[in-house]
């Protein structure tokens, strides 16, 4: 019978003891010995270790067998690649950090840990420096790329749904090892190191190093690095701030160091190093971050303390010739960026520190440029090229430039005033160079010219009887341009001067023009001295860079040891009766405060920030992002402290520039209202506060400062409006001012607080324009209509009273813009355009339309605020017209730039009140246009409210063009002639 029975479970009951560990315990941070024992002989056995969850004293071990610090014949090396060494880094990188990264190591206290080497390598625990030990290889990093790009890939799936929320986590885990593999500035010496001691092959060492050069020069780790934090921010937003090997200055910075480092420690002279050393520049010049990277370099090599002109030398000689260009022009925009400012002609003091801080440059640039005459070549065309590499840059660098090819070769001085006088004579350049262009050449003729009748005066006077020199005076005589002329009568004078002895056999010109300060300085520069310095000078704290500060005008507090002090004494307080009572004034019962109004008294805060009173305190407001009350108060005053402060003493001046960047920049952290309003009217207040120094700033930061569309055509838009208020005109860019153009129904109409979310949004540029626009146009408009309604004889004049007269005159303004309009704001504007032309061509990001449309209209607001009696009408009339006739090609594709130009075309028309120097001055241009204009008026047959636009603005320009015309035919057609 118990053969036909059989348990189904059997349960077996045990009795704990109080010695015995229970069954469920807490995790201990503390990792226990592995008991068991493994061997470790071979990479195979090494591979079974880490998979199965070893000790931190086990991964140690099998950190230092497979990544020994020498080669041992044929043993193992996971830098050595190969299958068994991507098998093992496959473990290590998918379980290994993630089992081991997140641990803290209690053995050692955070205050005793040391912070960081000598070379910047911060202390690690055991486990997390065996771990960096592993894959701190090209391999290595190779690998924690494809596994961050995977975790970010898998985090954003397809159709928007995201993926498992620990990805986010592991990229953080991930992120951070790859920071503490390539933080120390040793890392890339180190890793040519371990390819030159584990592979022996040339060949393989070769691959390797340019998959290195790839990763970490190429843009690589630094593209899926700022990918990496974006999607952690956008996931969890927990970053504090910005990871270095996310930012792209920081990340050139570490490169910088790193491939001085490399060089410092090559102390053999192994071309295979200097090679790789070349490879790892040449790739990171595509890196799009040149000039960080070479500044840098530079601070580590020659203002560091090692000061070794031979490294770079060596370095130099391992580049090729293209890569050694490159580093020649950034050196030049690095020296004109940091260590000249900017200085107003004829307003430049001269002293001892900035002549030695021109010497300084010129002696880096000798370093340079010294033993490699090609490099020479490079920089006298960077000096005398049509194209104007020097264009815009501060004549300080010219001048450093100069000194610099005569210190290295004497001849190379005359060569380039023989360039430069080629230039100077050339009919076309004279006429269709850029002013700013052409101002830059006149300043290397008269440097150079200097130089020679200094040292050699011999070779001087054979020079200027030259034809280029007698040709280029009589053709910039004859162009009708004041300021090229001028340019042509000063250089004529100079030189005159130089090479004749006797008063009477030296050029003269009678002109009021030549007593300006800006003729003076021209003339002044032929005595211009300049001697090489030592490169300590351009260390960081040796010369004082900045402009020298004015003396403030703000008076003294008083001194706290001259206050009155204050007696008192006891006086005895009798008892109060009710009949005093009635004496007391009675007061109202005070009005609700909002700070009173939170039921809990501890969310009352009381300590109000109180508005800035000095620009110093605004600009720390602006900075204190992070405190809403504060940043907000500082940003809402800025505009009106910024007028005030700019009436009296130098605190505006002081920190102009830093002010005008800090606005520009700006972001709208908490969404405020009129943000950009405020924003566009605090910029005004800086252009305003000195017009003549920040209008070419703002030129220059338009075009070379690394900004978006939107911050370019607040630029734009704070130059035009500043223009016109110089002139005194009001900028009614409101909605009322606006409304007027087009009155629509109050019901086709949105509501105030959703038309700024809903209706398109309008730049104060295009409301400025379309006003000016009717402006100009209605008075046409009502002419031909009187002519429409019959004769004179039979119309009703009506007269008014003197005193309404009176009344609705305005009074005169003075123009103060007219004086400065060209030199501040449009030859900086049109200078730099014509060079950014040559330099990118019709593909760069101004050629798109919305900027090139906010552009012309720009400078047609900047040329009419003017107005026609400015000094500088028919030098801004023949750049301005150029200009828009070389955009004709760019005009036909869209309908907004047709728009500008037309615009632009009758403002050049209206500005000109005096037609007959258009027809003798601008026959040639008036006609193109005069053609151009009429096909444009035949194609625009549209029935849209644009083509009708575009098809009235054509009307009213060949209306204004009708006119010069009929008066002055007979002149139009003898200047044609000459063509």
């Amino acid at each position: 019978m118990d053969e036909l029975l059989r348990p189904v479970k059997t349960t077996r009951v045990v009795q704990l003891s109080n010695n015995d560990e229970p069954l469920l315990r807490t995790h201990e941070p503390t990792q226990k010995p592995d008991t068991k024992e493994y061997t470790l002989n071979t990479p195979h056995d090494a591979l079974e270790i880490l998979k199965s969850n070893p000790s931190v004293d086990l991964l140690v071990k099998v950190a230092e067998f497979i990544a020994p610090k020498k080669s041992l014949g044929s043993s193992f090396s996971i830098k050595s690649p190969g299958p068994k060494a991507t098998e093992v880094l496959n473990v290590l990188v998918q379980k290994t950090i993630l089992d081991f990264w997140p641990l803290e190591s209690p053995s050692t206290d955070i205050q005793d840990r040391p912070k960081s080497t000598k070379d910047g390598d911060r202390y690690q625990p055991r486990e997390k420096a065996a771990i960096i030990r592993c894959l701190r290889s090209t391999a290595g990093v190779g690998a924690l790329v494809a596994r961050i790009r995977y975790l970010i890939d898998a985090h954003n799936a397809v159709d928007g749904k995201k993926g498992p929320s620990n990805d986010v986590e592991n990229v953080k885990i991930y992120l951070d090892v790859l920071m503490a593999i390539l933080e120390p500035i040793s890392f890339l010496f180190t890793l040519h190191s371990d390819l030159c001691t584990f592979m022996t092959r040339p060949l393989q060492r070769s691959i390797v190093w340019k998959e290195l050069a790839s990763l970490v020069a190429g843009g690589r780790v630094l593209g899926v690095a700022a990918e990496a934090e974006r999607t952690i921010s956008t996931a969890s937003k927990d970053i504090q701030s910005t990871l270095w090997i996310g930012d792209g200055i920081l990340y050139a910075e570490w490169l910088g160091k790193n491939i001085s480092a490399m060089a410092l420690r090559n102390s053999s002279d192994e071309k295979d190093t200097w090679t790789a050393i070349a490879q790892i520049f040449a790739r990171s010049m595509s890196l799009g971050y040149t000039d960080q990277i070479i500044e840098s370099i530079y601070s580590q090599l020659l203002f560091g303390p090692h000061q070794d002109c031979e490294t770079l030398k060596k370095l130099q000689a391992s580049m090729q010739v293209h890569d050694r260009r490159t580093l020649l022009l950034s050196t030049l925009r690095i020296a004109s960026k940091k260590y000249l400012t900017v200085q107003q002609k004829g307003q430049e003091e001269e002293d001892d520190n900035r002549r030695k801080m021109i010497g300084g440059i010129a002696g880096l640039l000798i370093s340079i440029i010294k033993n490699d005459p090609a490099l020479g070549e490079n920089l006298t065309e960077w000096l005398t090229s049509s194209s104007g590499g020097s264009v815009g840059q501060d004549i300080r660098i010219r001048r450093a430039v100069i000194t610099a090819l005569a210190h290295e070769n004497s001849s190379n001085v005359g060569v380039i005033l023989e360039k430069s006088l080629r230039l100077f004579s050339d009919k076309l350049y004279i006429k269709h160079a850029a002013t700013l262009q052409q101002e830059a050449n006149a300043q290397i003729i008269l440097l150079t010219a200097g130089y020679i009748h200094k040292n050699t005066p011999g070779l001087l006077n054979p020079i200027l009887q030259l034809s280029p020199y007698l040709n280029g005076i009589t053709n910039h005589l004859s162009v009708s341009s004041p300021r090229v002329r001028l340019l042509g009568i000063v250089i004529g004078m100079a030189l005159s001067d130089l090479i004749h002895e006797k008063p009477e056999d030296k050029l003269k010109f009678d002109l009021d023009e030549l007593e300006d300060v800006d003729a003076r300085w021209y003339l002044g520069l032929t005595k211009v001295s300049d001697t090489v310095e030592s490169l300590g000078i351009l260390k960081p704290g040796v010369v004082e860079t900045s402009v020298p500060k004015k003396k403030s005008t703000v008076p003294k507090r008083k001194d706290l040891g001259q206050t009155t002090p204050i007696s008192s004494k006891i006086v005895e307080i009798g008892s109060s009766s009710e009949e005093d009572d009635d004496d007391l004034p009675t007061y109202e019962k005070p009005d609700e405060d909002e700070e009173d109004s939170e039921e809990d008294p501890t969310l009352v805060q009381r300590q109000k920030p109180q508005a800035p009173v000095y620009i110093r305190d605004l600009l720390a407001g602006l900075r204190d992002a992070d405190n809403y009350d504060r940043h907000t108060l500082a940003f809402k005053t800025a505009p009106s402290l910024i007028r005030r402060k700019a009436k009296f003493g130098s605190e505006v001046t002081d920190h102009i520039v830093e002010l005008a960047s800090q606005f520009i920049n700006l972001q709208d952290k908490y969404g405020l209202e009129n943000f950009e309003d405020i924003r566009l009217q605090a910029m005004m207040a800086v252009l305003i506060a000195d017009p003549v120094k920040m209008g070419p700033w703002f030129s220059v930061v338009f075009f070379e400062g690394e900004y978006s569309i939107s911050q370019r055509i607040s630029i734009l838009t704070t130059l035009g409006m500043v223009a016109r208020e110089l002139a005194g005109f009001e900028n009614d860019t409101s909605s009322n001012g606006a409304a007027s153009l087009q009155d629509n129904f109050p019901s086709k109409k949105l509501p105030e607080k959703l038309r700024r979310f809903y209706e398109p949004a309008s730049s104060p540029i295009d409301t400025l324009s379309k006003l000016l626009e009717r402006t100009m146009i209605q008075p046409m408009a009502l002419e031909a209509a009187d002519k429409v309604t019959g004769p004179d004889i039979l119309k009703v004049r009506t007269f008014s009273s003197r005193m309404d007269v009176e009344k609705r005159r305005k009074k005169p303004v003075a123009n103060e813009l007219s004086k400065i309009a060209a030199d501040a704001f449009f030859y900086p504007l049109i200078g730099r355009w014509k060079v950014q032309l040559q330099a990118s061509g019709r593909d760069s990001i101004y050629f798109s339309p919305f900027i090139l449309t906010s552009f012309i209209k720009t400078l047609a607001l900047i040329l009419h605020a003017s107005g026609p009696s400015t000094p500088s009408l028919p030098g801004l009339t023949a750049e301005f017209w150029d200009l828009l006739l070389s955009l004709r090609k760019s005009a036909l594709d869209e309908i907004t730039v047709v728009e500008a130009l037309l615009f632009a075309f009758l403002t050049l028309l209206e500005v000109n009140e005096d037609k007959r120097s258009i027809a003798q001055d601008h026959a040639q241009q008036f006609l193109e246009t005069r053609g151009w204009v009429e096909q444009i008026f035949e194609l625009a047959s549209g029935e849209d409210e644009e083509s009708k636009r575009v098809k009235m603005l054509a009307a009213s320009v060949l209306s204004s063009a009708q006119e010069v015309v009929e008066k002055h035919q007979r002149l139009l057609l003898g200047n044609l002639l000459d063509f």
